[in-house]
């Protein structure tokens, strides 16, 4: 797969869903047979996750006929893509300046492996509130 299919897929993904990603980045995991996405959503759209990653996965079929392939074969498995809360690109693009990224040459990219993706995530998950129940 390539970073342009890549961002292809998210660009199509989200235009479908009728909104702005700041950021995204698509991290191949071997040892999972499969992709996990991290998408910043935000708290207002989160929800959409499961509808885009849906639509990525269709896209990246179209786009590629090996990832196509091994996703019909069942040897790779369903993108997994996990939705980030607000500001999690700042966070990122601190994190890549901080291990000597040039700033003024910063770019997202896009699609990484595994093992070069680390960045942690945990403070931009986004939790589900829990539903107020009603006591009559």
């Amino acid at each position: 797969m390539s970073e342009d299919q890549v961002n292809l897929a998210v660009a199509d993904g989200v235009a479908q869903a009728g909104i702005h990603v700041p950021f995204y980045v698509l991290v191949a995991d071997v040892a999972a047979s499969g992709y996990r996405g991290y998408i910043e959503l935000g708290q207002d759209h989160h929800a959409l996750a499961a509808k885009i990653a849906a639509h990525l996965d269709q896209k990246l079929r179209e786009l590629n006929i090996e990832y196509d392939s091994k996703r019909g074969s069942g040897r790779l498995k369903p993108l997994h893509l996990i939705p980030l809360a607000d500001g999690a690109e700042r966070a990122y693009r601190h994190h890549c300046i901080a291990r000597g990224q040039r700033e003024a040459q910063f770019k997202v990219l896009t699609l990484q492996d595994a093992s070069e993706f680390d960045f942690d995530v945990t403070p931009f998950l986004i939790r589900e509130l829990p539903h107020a129940t009603s006591h009559s």
